[in-house]
C-alpha cells in the first residue's frame, strides 16, 4: 500500500509540476498570442488550486495554505487582463445581436471608454512578474509531503467538491446576487478540474459527467463576462446610453441563468454519496 501510495503521489506532483512548465511556456514564449498566454495560463493555475484540494487532507496546514495563496495571487494578477479583453469581446457580442439599440457613435465610445480605463498596457509586465514567480511554484510544490495520499483521501476530496457545488447552485437560485452566481462558476470549476485531473491519472472515467461540467462551466463563465461589463460600464456620453446596455445585459443574463439553472439541477440531482458511487467506484 506505501508503495502505491509513493506512486500516486509522484504522479500527482509530475502533473503539478508540468502546469508550472506549462504555464511557463505560456507567459515566456513570444510565439503565443498574448490574450491566449493569458487564458492558458490561468487555466494551469485552476488546475494547480484544484489539484491542491484534492491532497489538502495529507498537507500540513501552512504548505497548504501557502500553496493556495501562492497560486491565487499569480492568478488574480493575470485575471485582470483578461478581464479587459472580456469585456471588449462582450460588448462586441452586445452590439452585434443588438447594433440598432444604439447609434454606432455610441456603441464607439463604449468601446474606447471600457479600452481606456484597461490595464492592457501592462500585459507584457504582468506577465513577466508572473513568469519570474514560478519558481517559487516549483519549490512549492516540490516540497509536498504527499505519502499519506492515497485513493480514499482523493475520493473524499472530490465528494466535498460536488457537495460544495450543489450548496452553491442552491445559494444562487434563493438569492440571485453577482457573488453567489459568481461562487457557483468557481464551484463547478473546481469539479471540472478536479475531474479532469483523476481522469488524466486514470484513475475515473466520467465523459458524459465532465461533458456536463464543461458546458455548465462555459455558462457561467459568459453570464460572469457579462457581470464584470456592466460592473464596470463607463458612465454615458449620452442620456439613457448606460440603461440600454444594462437592459441588454440582464436580457442576456436572463437566458444563461435559465440555461444553468436547468442543466445544474440535472447535474447535481445526486447525492454525494451517490455521485462518487458512479464516477469512481470501489
Amino acid at each position: 500500500m506505501k508503495k502505491k501510495n509513493a506512486t500516486l503521489a509522484t504522479r500527482i506532483q509530475h502533473f503539478a509540476l508540468q502546469q508550472i512548465n506549462q504555464a511557463s511556456t505560456y507567459l515566456t514564449d513570444a510565439s503565443y498570442d498574448t490574450d491566449l498566454a493569458i487564458h492558458e495560463t490561468r487555466r494551469c493555475l485552476k488546475r494547480l488550486r484544484a489539484v491542491l484540494r484534492l491532497v489538502k487532507a495529507g498537507l500540513k496546514s501552512k504548505v497548504y495554505v501557502r500553496s493556495n495563496r501562492y497560486f491565487r495571487d499569480q492568478g488574480r494578477l493575470l485575471s485582470a487582463l483578461r478581464d479587459a479583453t472580456v469585456m471588449q469581446t462582450t460588448l462586441a457580442k452586445l452590439r452585434k445581436q443588438s447594433a440598432r439599440a444604439l447609434p454606432a457613435s455610441s456603441w464607439k465610445m463604449l468601446r474606447q471608454e471600457l479600452a481606456a480605463h484597461s490595464q492592457t498596457n501592462n500585459k507584457k509586465k504582468v506577465m513577466a512578474t508572473v513568469a519570474a514567480q514560478l519558481g517559487i511554484a516549483r519549490d512549492l510544490i516540490e516540497n509536498w509531503n504527499l505519502e499519506l495520499a492515497d485513493e480514499t483521501q482523493l475520493r473524499r476530496a472530490l465528494r466535498k467538491t460536488y457537495r460544495n457545488n450543489k450548496r452553491a447552485m442552491k445559494q444562487a437560485l434563493a438569492a440571485p446576487t453577482v457573488k453567489n452566481w459568481h461562487e457557483w462558476r468557481k464551484q463547478i470549476n473546481h469539479l471540472r478540474y478536479q475531474l479532469t485531473i483523476l481522469r488524466d491519472l486514470k484513475l475515473i472515467s466520467a465523459r458524459d459527467f465532465l461533458g456536463d461540467c464543461k458546458a455548465l462551466a462555459q455558462i457561467l463563465g459568459l453570464n460572469n463576462d457579462l457581470a464584470v461589463l456592466s460592473h464596470h460600464l463607463p458612465p454615458p456620453e449620452k442620456p439613457g446610453t448606460q440603461p440600454i446596455v444594462q437592459q441588454l445585459i440582464q436580457t442576456e443574463q436572463s437566458t444563461f441563468t435559465n440555461d444553468a439553472t436547468r442543466l445544474g439541477q440535472q447535474l447535481y440531482k445526486q447525492t454525494p454519496k451517490a455521485f462518487l458511487n458512479r464516477i469512481w467506484p470501489v
